[in-house]
């Protein structure tokens, strides 16, 4: 059996979201989705996905806060912020969010599966404390 990368995509639009996993699962990946941060930080801590995609722009919780909330609780996952507004992408890297990439959309999703490809084969780092 092969195991495959998974990987969580989450955006508070639906359609949106289903866009973007239905194309990575053609592509082979194992693909999760959550609508919110509070979802997303859940299906971090219980199934460890190595990659998240996110939309930043979200009620209550954002994906920045949700990204520095995932990375102060030492999650391994390396996380892909994504967003349409160039003034959220600037405040995700001024803001120091932890992202593994901060990206514009929309973004082609052939080009986005590249680069998801790219994160999944990189070695795997266990989470330390210390």
């Amino acid at each position: 059996m092969t195991s495959r990368p998974d990987v969580l995509v989450v955006d508070d639009d639906p359609s949106q979201c289903l866009e973007i996993a239905e194309y990575l699962h053609r592509r082979g990946f194992d693909v999760v989705e959550a609508n919110d941060a509070a979802s997303a930080l859940h299906i971090m801590e219980t199934r460890m996905p190595r990659v998240v995609i996110s939309d930043i722009s979200m009620p209550e919780v954002n994906g920045i806060r949700m990204t520095q909330t995932a990375t102060a609780h030492g999650t391994p996952t390396k996380i892909i912020l994504m967003s349409g507004d160039s003034e959220m992408v600037r405040a995700a890297n001024v803001q120091h969010s932890g992202a593994f990439a901060v990206i514009h959309k929309p973004v082609p999703l052939k080009m986005l599966a590249s680069f998801v490809e790219r994160v999944v084969s990189s070695p795997v780092r266990a989470a330390g404390n210390g």
